[in-house]
């Protein structure tokens, strides 16, 4: 089968759709299906499909007629699409060369003409879900994608906090490592816990923001910068805790049973951190919260073993890591043939 992704990832849209994509079509690849990204002008973006060794075009802006001649050319039966700014004139468009169209996190009108809808991190409100009479519909945590090596990770033994991990995405769009990291220094000062941190700088973050972040690891040996870490599985399976943003990464932390607390760079990312924080996998204090806010939720995951045991549990009760799986068995379902 040949299938078309559309999907993105920048500074400012962060890298999460790509990183799902790339996930779910190295899957497919195995199962000897060809795979071709159609992304928007990006260089981050383009080294990441080249380095996971998927076939990519480039093309400069939403332009129809663009990928309309892509189409033509490649003819693929499936076509997904991880946009969040599709349009129903765009699938329409699509519909027109008779293909099969899968899409992810669309909660606009444009999710009634494709054959299955995958709502992970934003759902239909009730009054659109009734409208949807068309496509299959599936929402929620069982649909997440998350790659298979996370699903090794054992749960840490360790009683005290040793290591941290600090993530905030392949982007960082809001800048807040540093913030986090200064709440960091404040909060070892504190409790007198000798934690140390590995932070992670994503290959899409500020060229400023990485400056500050290095400076201040220069000046406090207790970070561990670890910039595009190839493996992020290795650094989750190493932590105690982790301090990470509202996408993918929070979900792929909670598959490997870590204890964790969610601070958000974009208000859009509210919605999923609740859902995450609500199943009881998380602490999470809201959109941009103060520094003495975030040290005293970090105090309490720090200290309180009862509480990350606690979470550590709720999470077991979830199976997490077969969203894959899921998703793959979802797409073949509605008329996509192997």
């Amino acid at each position: 089968m040949r299938v078309l992704v559309r999907a993105d990832g920048s500074y400012e849209r962060g890298l999460g759709h790509i990183s799902k994509q790339i996930t779910l079509c190295n899957k497919l690849k195995r199962s000897g299906n060809e795979i071709l990204f159609v992304i928007r002008r990006n260089e981050v973006t383009a080294n990441l499909l080249s380095q996971a060794g998927m076939d990519h075009v480039q093309i400069d802006g939403e332009v129809l007629s663009g990928i309309d001649g892509i189409i033509t050319s490649y003819r693929p039966e499936l076509v997904i699409l991880d946009i969040l700014d599709t349009t129903s004139d765009y699938v329409r468009a699509l519909r027109k060369h008779n293909v099969s169209i899968v899409t992810f996190d669309n909660t606009d009108v444009s999710a009634l003409d494709c054959d299955a809808v995958f709502n992970v991190m934003y759902y239909h409100k009730d009054e659109a879900r009734k409208l949807l009479k068309r496509a299959a519909v599936y929402e929620g945590y069982k649909y997440i994608i998350i790659d298979e090596a996370y699903s090794s990770v054992g749960e840490s033994e360790n009683e005290s906090v040793q290591r941290i991990l600090l993530t905030q995405g392949g982007a960082d769009t809001g800048n807040r490592t540093p913030f986090l990291m200064e709440t960091l220094i404040m909060l070892r000062e504190k409790t007198k816990v000798p934690f140390n941190v590995d932070v992670v700088v994503g290959p899409a973050f500020d060229l400023g923001n990485t400056a500050t972040i290095e400076e201040i690891a220069g000046a406090h040996d207790v970070f561990h910068v670890n910039r595009q870490p190839s493996n992020l599985a290795r650094f989750i399976e190493e932590c105690d805790i982790a301090i990470t943003a509202g996408g993918t990464t929070m979900w792929e932390i909670a598959a490997c049973k870590r204890p964790m607390y969610v601070f958000i760079n974009e208000s859009f990312e509210d919605e999923t951190a609740r859902v995450i924080s609500s199943l009881g996998f998380a602490l999470y204090d809201g959109y941009l919260p103060g520094q003495d806010r975030v040290s005293d939720s970090l105090k309490k995951l720090v200290e309180d073993l009862s509480l990350r045991r606690e979470l550590v549990r709720n999470m077991k009760l979830y199976d997490i890591a077969n969203g894959l799986n899921r998703v793959i068995d979802g797409i073949y379902k509605h008329g996509v043939q192997t």
